[in-house]
């Protein structure tokens, strides 16, 4: 079975990985790949940029599915 990753930006990440591990095995299911999330604050994802520039390339390349913003008021 192949696998996708899938990432996602969050400053709540313990909420999103439960949120995420409840609903993944119904959800998987019916794929024909297994689904790999990343799930990582706004500051791990900057630090992916020196970390490991190659999986932050895919990413930034990658398909975005939803996208929210939530401004910080200066």
């Amino acid at each position: 079975m192949e696998k996708s990753d899938l990432f996602i930006e969050t400053s709540d990440t313990k909420t999103v990985a439960e949120t995420v591990a409840g609903v993944q095995a119904g959800v998987q299911a019916g794929l024909d790949r297994e689904i790999s999330p990343l799930i990582l604050t706004p500051g791990g994802f900057r630090s992916l940029k020196t970390a490991d520039p190659a999986l932050y390339g895919r990413i930034l390349a990658g398909k975005v599915l939803i996208e929210e913003c939530s401004e910080v008021p200066v």
